[in-house]
């Protein structure tokens, strides 16, 4: 062995983009490179001092790729809960990973890892594939709504409490209770803040991007590890882009052109925003399954999880066909940031191994009993180590509450959907079974099974589904390429198919598009009844007293105010401060066993958030205040405000609130006031 100059010596070219970028205030290439140097540095690194970062491309981008963001959030959320400074800790953690790759190395025969890890053209394809993908998905930053719909105003609520007090992090809609919700993905998001974007839209779209990059090579390899052949990967790479509900297009006909109210009309109507055309592309079944490129187009942690559990099942392979203890550790690594990540992706993958690795053992048995029961031990104490490491942060993230056994059944929209839209995939997998490397096959057979049988019988709270079905679509469309492969081959009729499968799917991908981009609905709706003009997201007003809420208002501060419909919050965003009581209730009632009977959370927490539920109301009603509810405001422990908006409950405000002993005006305009609660009683005379 002889030390060698780095590879890794061009890490120090986006560093320099950046930089350069930064000094000009070039926001969008600034963005660009510090997305590259906070998403793949870290866990290029890491692999690095694992001594796994000579091995093929795709492999090397996946798994540097999906190891970056959790160790950026995880050391961030070391940091935090030191009381240390969370922003601070990406730009430190960049810089120590350049150094890393910089330091010559030394040259060892087994660096480049087994035959199916190493480079070729495939592998490049396979990213290409990605930074295609990603590039139409940088289409949807066009279009300012995008990185603002579905959940980013939650997810955005959340940043800002992070950046507030740090963690463990309160619920932003329930001030000073735990936050029923995991957020070690918002830790990432603050951490990301310096070198990516201070908008916690972009940068959650930014991860969206890179997620969509690394997709090509996350099947890719799993398609290898699993043992295909490179030409083979790259087929299953391709029906993974098109694979998703090819009869999108069939579906959006049919729903367009049958009726009464039918023709070119209609189908232009559905296509005119992201709920229709999400609403048009599928028959009965949850709507985010629809389409791949819709939910890269949705900003969620859910995404990116979805790639490392990719990254981690080609360890497990690796593992089970040729273990090592270097890609063992490796495993148990990735699976404690995965849990961390998302946990309930994370469980979806250990009860898959589970499930597979007793199928895959028992034909194995036979001829090599040792090595199946040590292969099995393997990736069983890698998955233990996951969740047990992972304990204290489960903890801080659950609430708790009185739970029972839920009862499995069959869930009809969850069948329609398997069966629609993953359908093609599932036939296509299950035809290429049978061509898969003996020792992979029972793995494979046993994780596909564990995936399909929880799609089918449950059903998540808030209709969360895609969270199940984007897993099982995962691994069955790893080995699909065996399939494509063949029947693009074959005749003239298993070629046509072929082609419809991609014609399908390309359309599907299309009308997607035609409806997220071409979404202009105003921004105004977010916030406020539906406009039928283009408005800006605030009035004159609104902005004036969020800036006063952001820039005057005591830190601690906490508001009270009607609730808004969808959730969408302007005073938790661009407020930067908590509410009394936003949507609280629909976070405690998202439980996976609740009992209907008993209060899904601790009897205190419920009864509290039903107090404030009756405070609030009284608060902006024609009634006077009782001296209860006046009793429960001035005893709380933060500065109350009471956000007085006439868009909200049509200005109607409890008559106490004019009593200057009870309440002044901190800010006004003709349409906004902001009312500043006195906490403690007038003295007497």
């Amino acid at each position: 062995m002889r030390a060698t100059q780095s590879p890794w010596l061009w890490c120090w070219w986006p560093a320099a983009v950046w930089l350069a970028a930064r000094a000009l205030h070039v926001d969008v290439l600034q963005g660009a490179a510090g997305m590259l140097l906070v998403n793949l540095l870290p866990g290029l690194a890491a692999l690095r001092l694992w001594g796994l970062a000579d091995r093929g491309s795709a492999w090397v981008a996946l798994g540097a790729g999906t190891l970056s963001p959790p160790i950026v959030a995880g050391v961030a959320l070391a940091v935090g809960l030191a009381h240390g400074p969370i922003e601070r800790v990406a730009l430190p953690l960049v810089a120590l990973a350049l150094i890393v790759l910089s330091l010559p190395r030394r040259r060892r025969e087994h660096d480049a890892g087994p035959e199916w890890a190493r480079a070729d053209v495939a592998d490049r394809t396979a990213l290409a594939m990605g930074v295609a993908l990603a590039a139409i998905v940088a289409l949807g930053l066009l279009n300012p709504r995008l990185a603002r719909w579905s959940d980013s105003w939650f997810h955005a609520a959340v940043f800002n409490e992070i950046l507030r007090a740090g963690v463990p992090v309160e619920f932003p809609h329930f001030a000073g209770g735990p936050l029923p919700y995991p957020w070690f993905f918002h830790v990432y998001l603050v951490a990301c803040r310096p070198l990516v974007n201070p908008d916690p839209f972009l940068v959650m779209a930014s991860l969206n991007l890179w997620t969509a990059a690394l997709w090509g090579a996350a099947v890719y390899v799993l398609a290898r590890a699993t043992g295909l052949s490179p030409r083979a990967g790259v087929a299953s790479a391709l029906v993974a882009f098109v694979g998703v509900n090819p009869a999108g297009p069939l579906l959006f006909l049919a729903q367009g052109l049958v009726g009464e109210t039918a023709g070119p009309a209609v189908l232009r109507q559905m296509v005119s925003d992201a709920n229709t055309v999400l609403i048009a592309l599928q028959w009965n079944f949850p709507m985010f399954q629809a389409t791949w490129l819709g939910r890269l187009w949705t900003p969620t942690a859910f995404n990116f999880a979805l790639a490392s559990s990719a990254f981690l099942l080609a360890l497990a392979f690796e593992t089970w066909r040729a273990p090592s203890w270097r890609t063992t550790l490796l495993f148990a690594f990735g699976m404690t940031l995965l849990v961390h990540w998302h946990t309930l992706t994370a469980l979806s993958v250990a009860i898959a191994l589970a499930v597979g690795g007793v199928l895959g053992a028992l034909p194995r048995a036979r001829d090599d009993a040792r090595g199946a029961l040590g292969a099995l031990a393997r990736l069983g104490a890698g998955v233990v180590f996951a969740f047990v490491a992972a304990k204290p942060y489960l903890t801080l993230v659950t609430v708790g509450g009185n739970n029972k056994v839920m009862l499995l059944a069959l869930s009809r929209l969850n069948l329609t959907g398997t069966v629609i839209a993953g359908g093609a995939v599932l036939v296509m997998a299950a035809l290429a079974q049978r061509a898969l490397p003996p020792r992979a096959r029972g793995l494979w057979t046993g994780l596909l099974v564990a995936l399909v049988l929880p799609c089918l019988f449950f059903d998540l709270p808030g209709e969360a589904e895609e969270k199940l079905f984007y897993p099982m679509f995962l691994v069955a469309v790893s080995v699909t390429g065996l399939t494509f492969e063949r029947w693009w081959r074959g005749g003239a009729l298993t070629r046509a198919v072929a082609a419809l499968l991609v014609a399908g799917g390309v359309g599907t991908a299309a009308i997607t598009a035609a409806g997220f981009l071409g979404d202009h609905r105003p921004l105004r709706d977010m916030v406020d009844a539906p406009h039928m003009h283009r408005a800006a997201l605030y009035t004159t007003d609104e902005a004036a007293a969020l800036r006063w809420v952001r820039e005057r208002s005591p830190r601690e501060a906490v508001f009270v105010q009607p609730l808004r419909r969808q959730g969408t919050e302007p005073i938790l965003v661009h407020g930067g401060r908590r509410l009394f009581l936003g949507f609280a209730d629909v976070f405690y009632r998202a439980t996976f066993f609740s009992s209907g009977s008993r209060p899904p959370i601790p009897e205190d927490v419920w009864n509290e958030v039903q107090r404030r539920d009756a405070v609030q109301k009284a608060v902006f009603s024609d009634a006077p205040l009782r001296a209860a509810d006046l009793e429960f405001l001035r005893t709380r422990p933060w500065p109350l405000y009471v956000w007085c908006d006439d868009s909200l409950a049509a200005g109607t405000l409890s008559p106490t609130l004019r009593d200057t002993s009870v309440a002044r005006i901190a800010f006004a305009t003709p349409s906004v006031r902001v009312l500043a609660l006195r906490m403690a009683a007038p003295a007497r005379e």
